[in-house]
């Protein structure tokens, strides 16, 4: 199985991150999820009737998932929420627990008493399904499904809701689609898979190929804490062409015989396992992971995510669910995901109780947060938003069918993040790094105090690399890479719909090139700005605008004479005082150090050559060369300075 099929299954999981819960699914792990029958041939409308609850008064329900909002999960929300409020007079609140906080954050959620609607849960959560049930923390739902949710207990099979019963009690909405259960991987980077020579990685070998690579570059390829064991454990399972996971009990390292899956053994005990450990003895020697690993702190997933690591191991839910943390914290950066099982196709898929949607028991409006889960997995409008987001923006139906649009990964720009871009795009084509600068610094949020200089420096040596040359002699992999780099080193963060416009842009100069290397899209780009500047609108608005900072300016003109008398006054009473601020670039930081260090040494060759001279007259002893010792020694002393600023200056680039 190819890992691009793997992505395609999942593309409805994706959503750029949305909505996701465990095993990517929407909506508190099945809502947004539910059975493809129902999505697709679902009603119009949910059953519950407006007579069955009083829905006169809006509310607003909350749900709780795992993993981080999707960049596009606000708009889609905006957008479910209209429906919402228009079949049942609901919207819906979405909070999310982080991956990393789960088993601390998820326990607390149910026994801080909180007022919650809904959350996620299952049977191998943190605090699993059935320990909920009889802690009396959910909503027994057995007899309200006739009644408030009809068509959703339909569209479960019997079977599902059998596995989701506690004492022959229901207590949570179990899922309806097919998991991966198993499906842990090894994630990389594409842009480093291009740097190390790597096409693709679907085997250990390869792994290890691109994790020796990582090494060879001065780089970590897995860089984080013991938790890192348990992982690799799973990687050895899933990859040894001879056991199955097992559903339920796979989190005690347990596996059945491939060719009798109800024998259940503990892999520890065998041969393969002994060959593991030497294998994992190997990778420590060679460097892919720190010599320090008990001591760490801080896992693989988030050194990765802070470039300080090249690759992580996690399952395929968490890999999905990381798309909008990973455009925040790596802006540009792609990711591959090679799925352990694959490479022996032993992947099963989960029961109907591994991933579900519970009641919270303290929810103030019970039957309506029934309706809304019917809504999310049996109504077409309200699926189709939570499981492919906004027609036209993430997707597109073309004969019958589901199109993603660059897989759901969209972004938007502001009208004020379009001017400034506009001013970049002028300031490129005008090759005025002034003005890229300014719109860099209006468009980009800086982590600390931004050194203008610095940034000055490096957009200038970007223009100088690429300004004027052709596209045909342009590596676009190269120039996004460049410009990240400036980013980073600046301490930069881009808008995501800014990335996204990169990303698309350098696909299209990609293409550009291969059918007309001669094209210069600087040439382009001036052209564009002066047919634009030529426009109607565009003379009103420039007229406009100079209009009003003519205004300014004569607004703050008209102050001027009172402002210089009172400086002036000021100074009569020697009451002035002056601020200065200095930044200076390194090239000048350098030739002021090196300044200072000059004339420190040549007043200790002056003072060393006076009080030598002065001892010189005297008869003082011993004596060296006919002359007082201590003499001698200044003047020696006076020359090896002498000599060192004389080698400094020649040799040093200090």
């Amino acid at each position: 199985m190819k890992k691009r099929l793997i992505v395609t299954m999942l593309a409805a999981s994706m959503l750029m991150g949305s909505l996701a819960g465990c095993g990517g699914s929407s909506a508190s792990g099945n809502a947004g999820s539910g059975n493809q029958a129902a999505g697709t041939s679902g009603t119009e409308t949910g059953s519950a009737e407006a007579g069955t609850v009083d829905t006169s008064e809006e509310v607003n329900l909350v749900l709780y998932l795992y993993g981080s909002e999707g960049v596009a999960n606000k708009d889609i929300l905006a957008a479910l929420n209209e429906k919402l409020k228009e079949k049942i007079n609901a919207t819906l609140e979405v909070k999310y627990i982080d991956w990393g906080d789960i088993s601390t954050k998820y326990p607390l959620l149910w026994s801080a008493g909180e007022d919650f609607d809904m959350a996620y849960g299952g049977a191998s959560t943190v605090m699993p399904y059935a320990t909920l049930a009889k802690q009396d923390a959910l909503v027994d739902i057995t007899d309200m499904l006739d009644q408030y949710a009809p068509t959703l207990k339909a569209a479960i099979t019997q079977d599902a809701w059998d596995s989701a019963t506690v004492g022959g009690r229901i207590y949570g909405v179990p899922s309806t689609y097919s998991e991966f259960s198993s499906a842990y991987g090894f994630v990389s980077r594409t842009d480093r898979m291009k740097e190390y020579g790597i096409d693709s990685i679907a085997s250990i070998e390869d792994m290890e190929a691109y994790m020796d690579a990582s090494v060879a570059a001065g780089r970590i390829p897995l860089n984080g804490t013991s938790n890192m064991g348990p992982e690799m454990y799973k990687m050895f399972t899933m990859t040894t062409n001879q056991w199955i996971q097992t559903p339920g009990i796979s989190d005690f390292y347990l596996v059945g015989d491939l060719n009798d899956p109800e024998n259940i053994i503990s892999p520890i005990f065998t041969d393969e396992f002994e060959d593991f450990a030497v294998k994992m003895k190997d990778w420590a020697d060679k460097g892919y992971w720190p010599t320090d690993v008990l001591a760490a702190t801080t896992d693989d997933k988030d050194n990765f995510l802070n470039d300080m690591a090249d690759a992580y191991i996690s399952h395929q839910p968490d890999w999905t669910g990381q798309y909008g943390t990973m455009q925040t914290k790596l802006p540009g950066v792609d990711t591959e995901f090679f799925c352990f099982p694959e490479t022996t196709g032993t992947i099963v898929a989960t029961s109907g109780s591994a991933n579900m949607t519970l009641i919270n028991a303290n929810s103030k409006n019970k039957e309506r947060t029934l309706m809304m889960i019917e809504l999310l997995m049996t109504d077409k409008e309200c699926y189709d938003l939570l499981q492919y987001g906004i027609e036209g923006r993430q997707y597109e139906i073309q004969d019958g069918k589901i199109v993603w649009i660059d897989m759901g990964m969209m972004g938007r720009l502001t009208e004020r993040d379009r001017e400034q871009i506009s001013n970049a795009v002028k300031g490129v084509a005008e090759n005025d790094i002034g003005l890229i600068q300014e719109a860099v610094m209006a468009l980009g949020e800086f982590r600390g105090k931004p050194d203008q200089s610095k940034l000055y420096e490096d957009i200038n040596n970007l223009m100088a690399k690429y300004g004027t040359i052709d596209m045909g002699d342009i590596d676009i992999a190269e120039v996004m890479q460049d410009l990240m780099e400036v980013m980073k080193e600046n301490k930069i963060s881009m808008p995501h719909g800014l990335t996204m416009l990169a990303r698309g842009l350098a696909n299209m100069e990609g293409v550009l090139a291969e059918i007309s290397p001669q094209i210069n899209m600087v040439e382009i780009a001036a052209a564009r700005m002066k047919e634009s500047f030529l426009t109607k609108e565009q003379w009103k608005k420039e007229i406009k605008n100079d209009a009003k900072r003519l205004y300014r300016s004569l607004h703050k003109a008209m102050d001027i004479p009172s402002l210089a008398a009172d400086i002036l006054q000021g100074h009569m009473k020697g009451q002035t005082r002056v601020n200065l601020d200095l930044h200076t670039s390194d090239e000048l930081s350098g030739l002021l150090r090196r300044l200072v260090r000059n004339i420190v040494m040549g007043l200790w060759v002056m003072a060393l050559l006076i009080s030598s001279s002065i001892i010189c007259t005297t008869n003082m002893q011993p004596r060296l060369w006919g002359i007082p010792a201590i003499g001698a020694f200044g003047y020696l002393m006076a020359f090896a300075i002498v000599m060192y600023v004389f080698i400094k200056h020649i040799f040093s680039k200090k």
